[in-house]
């Protein structure tokens, strides 16, 4: 959608990332719509892993964002 045409595709966030908020987001509704889903430690620390980088990513673009309209 809107956040990888305009973020990932333009390199401004890892591909990395994307392709997790892609799986992330296939995961969140099989989690809605269908039985419940079932992570290993191993997957669940992955995830983790990316979520940290992901937040520390959107935090510099944030304060990029402000520091821009403050000039």
């Amino acid at each position: 959608g809107y956040f990888n045409r305009n973020y990932v595709k333009n390199g401004i966030i890892d591909q990395e990332i994307g392709k997790f908020l892609s799986i992330s987001y296939e995961l969140r509704k099989k989690g809605d719509y269908g039985d419940f889903i079932e992570f290993t430690e191993e997957e669940a620390l992955e995830y983790l892993r990316i979520v940290k980088i992901f937040i520390n990513e959107v935090k510099k673009i944030i304060q990029q964002k402000i520091e821009d309209a403050e000039n």
